[in-house]
């Protein structure tokens, strides 16, 4: 199994949604999005894809946030 967050390919690389994988293949994102493993499990819908990190989303203090 795997997590793994979809991004959009453009900046600001917004976290479109974040889903557990369990097949072997990697699946292919939307068009315009990319697929970025989630290893630390760290990635909420709504946050920031940067620089390899993933942080929370830019008005949510992360108190406030459920990770999924």
């Amino acid at each position: 199994m795997a997590r793994f967050a979809i991004v959009w390919a453009e900046a600001p690389q917004f976290v479109s949604s974040v889903i557990e994988w369990y097949e072997n293949e990697v699946p292919t994102p939307p068009e315009g999005y990319a697929m970025i493993a989630d290893t630390e499990r760290s990635a909420v819908p709504g946050g920031l894809y940067a620089d390899g990190t993933f942080s929370w989303p830019p008005d949510l203090p992360p108190q406030e946030a459920t990770q999924t």
